[in-house]
């Protein structure tokens, strides 16, 4: 009882103390030193050339200008999407959203095919679309489908000709949808980019959202951070909750050392009159809850990372990276705590006076 009640604890507080950073540093290594940092959305057709000669005139590439256009889906095979039958219960959401669909002619950098076929580079011909790989196992659509879209008050059927794997944690503009191009030129559309902008830089923006105020600009760095904040909030309201699992430990050792002071009295009282040093009975008792603070520290590091494996691959899908630190943490806070609060415990029983122990008994 004393190891599970102090390991249960433990394990809690390693995981939100070591797992939480670990989990966004390995999240934040598998991102490009180059990934952009901005997005810009709300851009109009003739906005376009202004905007990048202000990128251009603070030594910055100008970005890729892609198209944007909001549409709903309203058939897939000529069903209604919204009394259609969905594998997952997300594929209902996914099909009656205000989708964002966009148009291109080269396969982005951040999306690999896994079925099908991009189209040719000059294709001209009936409109077609690739959908990304978890989109399409929510709406249960696959090759040769149709799906049918509603873009300002006209309809639009497309062929699915491909499904892509796409990188999210690119921070480029991608798609849920992407159609052919020609398919929807003729549609009002606005843009949107992304691109890379330092610190020493941000006066850029400044100029360009003045010179063209109904852009928006969205700050990665910023919404990152205040996520990072919301984790670290959440965490220690979470430890101070799990401070009292630790709690219940200490009550738990006090209990079972209050059960056995009579004994432990005796015992002392006896090694003491034998000729043992005080020195070396209370070495005896620390070893004792040395070797439980030992065994909750074991458990609670195992077991929290185990669970950061776990946390790691299958929930955020990151490479787990082994951090000796938990371990030590785990290992000399289980020991330092057990052994400090058995001591507090024990003491009355090792600094009884021997004589008066004997002659009681």
């Amino acid at each position: 009882m004393q190891v599970v009640a102090f390991g249960l604890g433990l394990t809690v507080l390693l995981l939100l103390t070591f797992v939480r950073t670990d989990l966004l540093d390995g999240w934040r290594q598998t991102l490009d030193e180059d990934a952009p940092n901005h997005f810009l959305i709300n851009i109009q057709p003739q906005e376009r050339d202004s905007i990048a000669e202000i990128i251009r005139s603070d030594g910055i590439d100008a970005p890729e200008f892609v198209p944007l256009i909001r549409g709903r889906m309203t058939t897939i095979n000529g069903e209604d999407v919204q009394t259609r039958k969905y594998p997952v219960e997300d594929g209902e959401w996914m099909a009656n959203r205000e989708a964002n669909l966009t148009w291109l002619a080269k396969l982005g950098s951040s999306n690999e095919i896994v079925a099908g076929d991009w189209w040719p580079a000059d294709y001209d011909g009936e409109p077609l679309v690739s959908v990304e790989e978890d989109a399409a196992t929510e709406l249960g659509v696959g090759l040769g489908d149709r799906l049918a879209f509603l873009i300002a008050g006209q309809e639009i059927e497309l062929k699915i000709t491909s499904i892509r794997k796409v990188n999210w944690d690119s921070f480029q503009p991608n798609f849920f949808m992407v159609i052919s191009p020609g398919a929807l030129e003729n549609f009002p559309l606005t843009y949107v980019a992304s691109m890379r902008i330092d610190k020493s830089k941000t006066d850029l923006l400044i100029r360009l959202v003045r010179a063209h105020p109904t852009v928006s600009v969205i700050d990665l760095d910023a919404i990152l951070r205040q996520v990072k904040g919301i984790i670290d909030k959440a965490s220690l309201a979470v430890q101070a909750v799990f401070v009292f699992t630790l709690a219940a430990g200490i009550a738990v050792l006090f209990a079972a050392v209050q059960s056995t002071i009579d004994e432990r009295r005796f015992e002392s009282a006896i090694l003491r009159a034998l000729g043992v040093k005080r020195r070396t009975v209370l070495s005896g008792v620390l070893t004792e809850f040395a070797a439980l603070g030992f065994a909750s520290g074991l458990l609670a590091s195992a077991g929290a990372s185990v669970l950061a494996a776990v946390i790691a691959e299958r929930l955020f899908e990151l490479e787990y990276v082994f951090n000796p630190m938990l371990w030590v943490a785990g290992l000399a806070g289980g020991v330092a705590l057990v052994c400090l609060s058995g001591f507090v415990a024990a003491r009355g029983a090792i600094n009884a006076p021997p004589t008066d122990v004997l002659r009681a008994a």
